[in-house]
């Protein structure tokens, strides 16, 4: 799996999954037009957020993997703190509907294979979907 993401620029400690909250009903509810808007517009606040070192790749319909360098777990968490209140407090605006959009996160150190490091990050952020939506768990 990993292969798919690798760099040779990014050799990661961390690893975070996120995954837009009630993606589905966005879909089904605005349509497929304003779900690549909140794609495109979270793409927009993640790229912004983050440091040329952490890699991102989609994952999936509505999932995020992102890759930190960074030794300490405080930075990624301080990310990924910033990038879930950004979108929670962002106006995301499609013909005239205001739509109300969280994202859940999990995060996992890279202890010896990232395969491992994205199933405990996906498994954190179903747990933070289970538990109400809208955290990071790590």
């Amino acid at each position: 799996m990993y292969d798919t993401i690798k760099s040779e620029h990014i050799h990661p400690t961390f690893v975070a999954l996120g995954d837009i909250d009630d993606f589905k009903y966005i879909n089904d509810h605005y349509g497929h037009m304003c779900g690549d808007y909140v794609l495109v517009s979270i793409a927009t606040i993640i790229k912004d957020i983050l440091f040329q070192s952490v890699g991102i790749v989609r994952w999936g319909g509505e999932e995020i993997v992102l890759l930190f360098e960074d030794e300490d777990v405080m930075m990624p968490k301080a990310m990924l703190e910033q990038i879930r209140q950004k979108i929670e407090a962002f106006d995301f605006n499609f013909d005239d509907q205001h739509i109300q959009v969280t994202m859940t996160f999990g995060l996992s150190a890279v202890l010896d294979d990232v395969d491992d490091a994205i199933q405990n990050a996906d498994e954190h952020m179903y747990q933070g979907k289970r538990s109400g939506k809208n955290p990071i768990i790590s």
